[in-house]
């Protein structure tokens, strides 16, 4: 039996089965690749908020050569804490200040 003759043998019903097999793992794939796609964005998000608050203690060391790095861990977190959602205070983007 050739692969032509096999398919000619499928009902309309396989086929459609065949069919609805095929969106749902198509499906799964799309659903899969979004998750992973937040998860990577996420990551991402908490990177920079890492490098936002070393900036922050450095620079709260550097100006500050009596300052520890507890304090300006503290004041770093503190200051970031009362960010609003947008990421502004007084119109300036905190992560500048």
């Amino acid at each position: 039996m050739s692969l032509q003759q096999g398919f000619e043998s499928l009902s309309r019903r396989d086929v459609a089965l065949w069919a609805l097999v095929a969106l749902v793992i198509v499906a799964q794939l799309a659903a899969f690749w979004m998750v992973c796609l937040s998860q990577v964005k996420q990551a991402q998000a908490r990177h920079e908020n890492m490098l936002v608050e070393q900036r922050a203690v450095e620079e709260c060391v550097r100006r500050n050569s009596q300052a520890s790095l507890v304090s300006c861990a503290d004041r770093a977190t503190d200051q970031r804490s009362a960010v609003p959602p947008d990421g502004r205070r007084d119109g300036v983007v905190a992560a500048a200040r």
